[in-house]
C-alpha cells in the first residue's frame, strides 16, 4: 500500500506542480506594465529633447512643440498618480507630436524610437484627441501652445536621467 502511495505521488506530482505554474498567457501584472511605461515615458523624452534641438536649428514653429511637451508633463503627472494606462496614452501622443517637429524641422527621427510591437499592443483602445486635451487642461490648467515660449521653459520636470544636463535649461540667448 506505501508502495502505491509513493508510487502516485510521484506519478501526480508533476501534474500537480505544472498546475501550479503561472501560464504564458496570462495576463502581466501590474508592476511589469508599470515599468514599461516608464521606460516608454523616458525614451519619450529623448525624442523630446531631440524634438527641441531640431526646433532651435531649423525654426519652424507649429505650436506642436508645445503640445509635445503638455502631453508629456501630463503623461508624467498621471504616472505619478499610478493612472499608468492614461499616462502611456499621452507620452504616445507626446512622441508623435515631437517626431512632427522632428520632421518638419528637416532632422532625422531614430527608428530606435520606432513603438516595439509590445508597445503597439498596450496601446490599443487609445482615446481620441480631445479626451487627450481634455486631460492636459485638467492636469495643467488652461496653457497657451507657443513653441518659442515652450523652449524656453526648463525641462528638469520631465525628469530625464539620461539626457545631458545641458537640455534641461533654456537655450542661451
Amino acid at each position: 500500500m506505501k508502495t502505491i502511495v509513493t508510487f502516485m505521488t510521484f506519478l501526480f506530482l508533476p501534474a500537480i506542480l505544472l498546475a501550479q505554474a503561472p501560464h504564458r498567457h496570462q495576463r502581466p501584472n501590474q508592476k511589469d506594465f508599470t515599468q514599461r511605461v516608464h521606460h516608454y515615458i523616458l525614451k519619450t523624452n529623448r525624442v523630446i529633447a531631440h524634438a527641441k534641438k531640431s526646433l532651435i536649428k531649423g525654426g519652424v514653429y507649429t505650436g506642436v512643440y508645445a503640445r509635445a511637451l503638455a502631453h508629456q508633463r501630463t503623461a508624467i503627472r498621471l504616472f505619478q498618480k499610478h493612472q499608468t494606462r492614461r499616462a502611456l496614452y499621452h507620452s504616445k501622443m507626446a512622441r508623435d507630436l515631437a517626431k512632427r517637429v522632428i520632421t518638419v524641422n528637416k532632422q532625422e527621427y531614430f527608428k530606435e524610437w520606432e513603438e516595439t510591437p509590445e508597445e503597439i499592443n498596450e496601446l490599443k483602445g487609445m482615446p481620441n484627441l480631445s479626451d487627450l486635451e481634455n486631460d492636459i487642461h485638467q492636469e495643467l490648467g488652461n496653457i497657451e501652445f507657443d513653441d518659442k515660449k515652450a523652449l524656453e521653459e526648463d525641462l528638469s520636470d520631465l525628469e530625464v536621467l539620461e539626457m545631458p544636463k545641458e537640455n534641461y535649461k533654456a537655450p542661451e540667448k
